[in-house]
């Protein structure tokens, strides 16, 4: 059984998108999180924000990754406009975070951030300047 978490929480006042993950993910754990993704992505408007929480992911397996391609994906259809992650720089290079955005050629702006406090500050910093 895998000791994967998350959470996805949509604030459609500020077009946001919470996500937060824990644990090791496999496949499986990915494709809960895209259904309930998904579902939280319809009650926002393109131009939203995700907030992406993975200080407490200690890795994704190669088809983990993969899905995550398929969040790349989803995430750029919908419309996001940026991407605010909150993970030390040794999950980057742990998770290959990096070479999945690449590979999906994501469009929205990709920016890393190592705690809560400066994700929200980028968050204001964005709504101030595009009005969301």
């Amino acid at each position: 059984m895998s000791d994967y978490r998350y959470s996805v929480r949509a604030d459609p006042a500020r077009n946001v998108v919470y996500l937060e993950q824990a644990g090791h993910a496999e496949r499986e754990d990915l494709l809960r999180l895209r259904g309930d993704y998904v579902r939280a992505l319809a009650a926002l408007r393109p131009g939203f924000v995700v907030v992406h929480d993975q200080r407490a992911v200690r890795s994704f397996s190669d088809q983990a990754l993969e899905v995550g391609l398929e969040l790349v994906a989803v995430t750029d259809q919908h419309g996001a406009s940026k991407v605010i992650r909150i993970a030390p720089e040794a999950l980057l290079s742990r998770t290959r975070t990096t070479r999945v955005l690449v590979s999906a050629q994501a469009r929205y702006a990709d920016v890393r951030v190592s705690s809560a406090e400066e994700a929200e500050e980028a968050l204001r910093q964005h709504l101030a300047a595009f009005g969301s």
